[in-house]
């Protein structure tokens, strides 16, 4: 027995010996895959949210999509992106089935994804709240902006709809969690990101595309 005991620990230290051998191998075959941007993934992995029910913390979709990101004053094209409007921070991913890494919010001043653009104007300079801001229009020394928020709530008589900011074809009312959306609207001049009703911003919007 004792014999059978040795073997079997010999057999696991091997196992675990060699999985350490080739963890620098997949790290360097990650960094030389990865090239520059492997920067980007050594971040904290993302928070996860299991609610399957009543939205997501997603700005727009849990789905992931490549775009251009600027951090630490350097561009990566072809990552993949999300903004957690919880959270207000960028998340990258390497592969579709990796885990999210978080980006420091103060390295990140702006993304693209898709055709949409978003800044981040307090780490450009500017005097505004804290998160990334979707740019409606840009032309002109004014820039009129988007922010979208959200928020994880509890209530037993939540609604789906207006009560929650928005329509999710899969609510149940019997989650009383639920993430709550709204937006607000900005237009960001003489170095101040100033909060200003929708319509005055779509109005801006219409005299400059």
């Amino acid at each position: 027995m004792k014999r059978k005991l040795t073997i079997l620990g010999c057999l696991a230290a091997c196992v675990v010996i060699s999985a350490r051998a080739q963890a620098p191998e997949e790290y360097a075959r990650f960094r030389e895959d990865a090239g520059e941007a492997s920067v980007l993934y050594r971040g904290r992995q993302a928070t996860r949210y299991t609610m399957v029910h009543n939205g997501h913390p997603y700005w727009t979709t849990p789905e992931f999509l490549r775009g251009s990101v600027t951090y630490n004053e350097k561009t990566y094209d072809g990552v993949l992106l999300n903004i957690d409007a919880l959270g207000q921070q960028v998340l990258v991913k390497y592969a579709p089935d990796y885990p999210a890494v978080q980006l420091p919010r103060e390295e990140v001043p702006e993304l693209t994804v898709g055709g949409t653009r978003w800044i981040n104007p307090q780490a450009m300079g500017f005097a505004a709240p804290e998160g990334f801001f979707e740019v409606l229009a840009d032309r002109g020394p004014v820039l009129a902006l988007r922010r979208v928020g959200k928020r994880l709530k509890q209530s037993s008589d939540n609604r789906n709809g207006k009560f929650i900011g928005y329509w999710d074809p899969d609510y149940n009312m019997n989650a009383i969690s639920y993430f709550e959306f709204r937006e607000s609207f900005y237009l960001l001049q003489n170095g101040k990101c100033a909060k200003a009703g929708k319509r005055r911003v779509m109005r801006y919007v219409d005299g400059n595309m």
